[in-house]
Parts: C-alpha cells; structure tokens; sequence
C-alpha cells in the first residue's frame, strides 16, 4: 500500500491541481468512528474520534466531479465500555491508531452542479439558451460565467489507502489467540474503498460549504490490531463525517487553447497561436520576450479563434480563411499587388488600376466601362438561354477575325441565394462562356474570366425584370 498511497500524495493531487478546467480546493474538520472487533455500539461520544481533511477536486461537466483528498484521524474502541454483554466488558481489551488516509474519489451530481439559465437576455447581450452563451452585437460569442446551484447533493465512491499503526492493551491477558495477533505480520498500509454521499450550499460565487458522511470498507481485520482474539469471520471498517468548505480557483477554457471561455469569442474551436514573434499582449499565445519583429505591431488579436491560413486574422474575421491575406483586404490576398483584392480582381494574375476592376489600362473599342456583349441566364442555372446562341456567335467571329483583341468575361447573379452560393454560380457562368469559345478555337492567352457574385446589379433585384438583367455575363473587349 506504500506505493499508491505515495503515488496521491506527490503526483496525483498535483495533477488535480494543474488542470486547465475549473477546479476547487478546501479543507474541513470531522469526525471518525471504527466498526470492528473492539467496537461501542451504541457509541458513547468519547469515542467520536475528531479528524481533518484537505482536498482538491476538478470538474468534469455538469454532473460530475473527481476529487482527491488526504486526511488525518484516529480510530479507538474499549472492551470496557460496554454496557453488555458482561463476558466483553470483563474481557477489558481496547486500542487506539492514527489513521492516516489518501484516496481519489468520483463525485455524481443527480440534479446537476450549474444552473440553467431560463432569460432571453442577459446585461443587454443577446442570448443563446441552447449553448449557454451571450452573444455581442458584432456576433462574438462569450461564454456565461458559471453559477452554482443552490444546494447540490452527490454521491461519491472511490479508491485509496490508509496508514495504520494500531496499539492494543490486552487488559494483562494472554491466549494462545492474543500471542497470535501479537505476532500476526500486517501492512501498515491498507486498502480503502470509500462510500458515501453529501449535500454542497453555496454561500458565494465561489465558495461552497459541504456536509459530508462516508463509509470506508477495508480488506483487513487488523484494523485494530485483534483478529484472532477476536472475530475472525469480519474485516473491520470505519464511518465518517465532515464539515467541508471548498473554493474555486482558475477559469474555464473548454476548446484548451489558452484563452479563458470568458475572453473567448470563439470557446468551442480552439484558436490558432501565431508563429511568427511578435507582440502578445492579448495573450493569445506568443511570448513577447521572444519577438523577432521588436518595434513593429503584433498581429490583430485571434482573441481564442482558429486562423487556418496564419495571416493574423481570425476566421470569423476572414473573407478568404484559407488563402493567407492582408489585413486591408479583410485577409484576402492580392497577388498582382495592383491594389484590387484578388476576390474583386477581373484580372488577378495582371496588375491593373481600381478603376479598371484590377485589369490593365486597355483601349476599349466601345468606350471604358461599357460591355461589348451580354449573355443571360435562366434563373439558379448555368446554361445561358437559347436567345443568347447569336451573341456567343458574335463574340465568336469578333476574336476570330481579329487575333489581337484581348476578351475579359465577367460573370454575374441575381440576389435570390445566398452570397457564397452566387459566387459559384457567376463563376460557373463565366467559365462556361470561356469554355465555349476555347472550344471553338480562340486561344486561351486572348481571354480570361471571374465572377462576382451579385455585387454589380445593372437594374433593381426587387422586381423580375431587374433580376433577369442582372443573371448575366458581360464580355468586354481590349486592345
């Protein structure tokens, strides 16, 4: 029993101690009374034996716990004591030991450890009941802090171990029973199993008062050094009270990425820490002792929120999360460097101005900014009506008798879905008229195509009419 009892002591309660979640810790005062050969029942109070206890214990969820906890008692009964029968009051043995006890124990909740929150609002935050979280005005989410229940019972059982070193007075009598509990070789070490259960109060937001009793059966008939002499036929076990008083300590971080639920605006994804070393002082994961861009400002804040592509801008946060950006492109990249956005860039690959949407300064033939041709579309489809065959034509035989044209092909949606949908959608449009006339023999350098979703309507999507201008591709040509 040397061995586990060592293994609570030195490593276990630590490791209760440095958990991330919520955990607790106290101590309390009690009582202990041994059940065995040598036992007053009904007791009288003097042997009541008083106890301390100190514990730690962590949270897991809302209806159970684990706890560790080391205590020091004693354990004692009198032969002489007894009112009957007479034969064990003359018999007039008694013992007395220190009980020394470590055990790990899982504490169940029935009714639960937290409350649930019944509000629709809460300090002027929107509310989401299901997942227990306020919500900001600008869609980060917070978890709500914790608030106990009122009164909270549990149950508890366990394994542990105790030291004993019991010391007999066997009244000046000697047997052959008594000479051989005398030489009888125990461990002082034994193993427990506790049982038991108790009722938690909350007297504020993180301490709580418990009221605590406890069986510990045992695999030894030594407890009070008498077996033979006495009942051979029956370990011994022990009871317990106690008056526990508990505090919390740490914050709750459910996604283990550093950030505490409370300062997490995303507490179920676990955020991403930069790799680059520069400042931390919204501690989300890089030292700033280790910064090797001293001077300079440290990325935006992750605030606990994954970044996938490790630009230094969250997610959430991101309008292109898997293409490493700019932060004044809301972390979209621009490859050419033309200062377009490559999502809003007709030309992504070319470095052009804004003024031409990201494209180089060509000389149209029509005029700036005015299409060549128009294709449109039936509604949610990517096949351009049978009305749209003789414009396709005559984009057609303009590239074909004219090899030094450049042709750009911009495709376009209505409203009626939603944003990321429509950006396939236009994409899908242009690509298709692209498709046609590479098929068709016009050389793929001559062309290029992009969609743009529904961000450049041409007419009103509130009526029908307006919808069907705006599902559209528009090709323009170059020199």
């Amino acid at each position: 029993m040397k061995k586990p009892v060592y293994c609570f002591v030195f490593l276990c309660l630590p490791l209760l101690l440095h958990a991330q979640q919520t955990w607790d810790a106290g101590g309390g005062i009690g009582f202990s009374y041994y059940f065995g050969d040598l036992d007053i029942f009904p007791t009288k109070l003097g042997k009541v034996n008083p106890g301390v206890m100190l514990h730690a214990r962590r949270n897991v969820g809302n209806y159970a716990a684990f706890r560790g906890n080391i205590s020091y008692s004693t354990l004692s009964g009198d032969d002489r004591q007894h009112l009957e029968p007479e034969w064990k009051r003359k018999r007039g043995y008694s013992f007395y030991t220190p009980l020394v006890e470590a055990a790990v124990q899982g504490e169940i909740y029935p009714f639960g450890l937290f409350r649930k929150f019944r509000g629709d609002s809460l300090g002027g935050y929107a509310f989401d009941k299901t997942r227990q979280l306020k919500i900001r005005a600008n869609g980060d989410t917070m978890v709500l802090p914790a608030q106990h229940q009122a009164i909270m019972p549990y149950l508890l059982a366990g394994i542990g171990g105790a030291y004993i070193n019991p010391k007999v007075n066997w009244n000046k009598q000697n047997s052959a029973a008594i000479n051989v509990d005398k030489l009888a070789d125990y461990s002082p070490y034994q193993l427990i199993i506790p049982l038991g259960g108790g009722l938690r109060f909350v007297l504020n937001e993180r301490t709580t008062l418990g009221i605590e009793v406890g069986w510990r059966a045992t695999f030894t008939d030594y407890l009070d050094g008498v077996s033979a002499a006495g009942n051979l036929q029956k370990d011994d076990w022990y009871f317990s009270g106690m008056l526990l008083v508990s505090r919390s300590f740490g914050k709750s971080d459910r996604d283990k990425d550093g950030v505490a639920d409370s300062e997490d605006r995303c507490p179920n994804l676990p955020g991403t820490k930069p790799s680059y070393g520069c400042p931390d002082d919204d501690r989300d994961g890089t030292i700033n002792d280790r910064d090797q861009c001293p001077g300079q400002p440290g990325p935006r804040s992750l605030l606990g929120c994954p970044d996938a592509d490790k630009d230094g801008i969250a997610d959430r946060e991101d309008k292109c999360p898997d293409l490493a950006g700019k932060p004044q492109f809301n972390g979209c990249p621009d490859t050419d460097n033309d200062g377009v956005p490559d999502p809003e860039d007709a030309c992504p690959k070319e470095a052009g101005s804004v003024s031409s949407r990201g494209c180089p300064e060509f000389t149209t033939l029509l005029g700036a900014g005015i299409p060549q041709k128009a294709i449109y579309f039936d509604s949610q489809k990517s096949n351009w009506y049978e009305s749209s065959n003789a414009t396709l034509e005559e984009v057609l035989g303009i590239l074909q008798n004219d090899t030094a044209l450049f042709a750009r092909i911009e495709g376009y949606t209505d409203n009626t879905s939603d944003e990321g949908a429509n950006q396939s959608l236009s994409e899908q449009r242009a690509k298709k008229c692209y498709d046609f006339l590479i098929a068709r023999g016009i050389a793929p350098k001559m062309l290029s195509h992009n969609g743009f979703s529904e961000k450049r309507p041409i007419a009103s999507n509130a009526t029908p009419e307006g919808r069907q201008l705006n599902r559209r591709v528009e090709v323009y040509f170059y020199r």
